[in-house]
């Protein structure tokens, strides 16, 4: 349950969900069931994680970017990931999470639907209004592998290089 985990932005952005089991029942839960903040899971007495449940989903476009100290550094500074489905000229699907910048990896359905269903063209005229709503709900810390000014200017760029690909596609 690290904010940093690398493969944790893919898993939210992906709508992974697990599956939990013990002796005498099983459950399925969302990411956001089960991690609630560093190292802190919701897991039952007696009940382990035994699935990761991908759907098998295939994506028009996919980003990933991680920035770390060094690459002998294993933990991430910050990390992103993107993946988005087209229909035409507009987009079907939109999904972003950001790793290292809040005490979960920070993802919004509510801002991913914004963007869902606009035209390609048009992705750079509401670019500026998202990217302020992800600046209002990222909030990174300072520690020793970065500041928190640092991380959450970096994601944006991030952020902002992911949107532009996008309009290139």
């Amino acid at each position: 349950a690290s904010p940093a985990g690398d493969t944790l932005p893919y898993l939210y952005a992906a709508d992974a969900r697990l599956l939990l089991q013990s002796i005498h029942e099983e459950r399925v839960i969302t990411l956001d069931e089960f991690i609630y903040g560093p190292g802190q899971i919701t897991l039952e007495s007696g009940e382990i994680l035994t699935d990761i449940i991908i759907d098998n989903k295939a994506y028009d476009f996919n980003f990933y970017k991680k920035v770390g100290t060094s690459k002998g550094m294993a933990l991430s500074k910050l990390s992103f990931t993107g993946l988005v489905n087209f229909d035409g000229d507009k987009i079907s699907e939109f999904r972003a999470a950001f790793g290292a910048v809040g005490p979960t990896v920070v993802h919004s359905p509510k801002i991913e639907d914004k963007v869902t269903g606009i035209k390609i063209e048009n992705l750079s005229d509401i670019a500026p209004e998202i990217e302020n709503e992800y600046r209002k709900i990222i909030s990174p810390i300072d520690d020793s592998r970065s500041t928190r000014e640092y991380r959450l200017e970096t994601s944006l760029r991030i952020f902002h290089n992911f949107l532009e690909e996008i309009s290139n596609y």
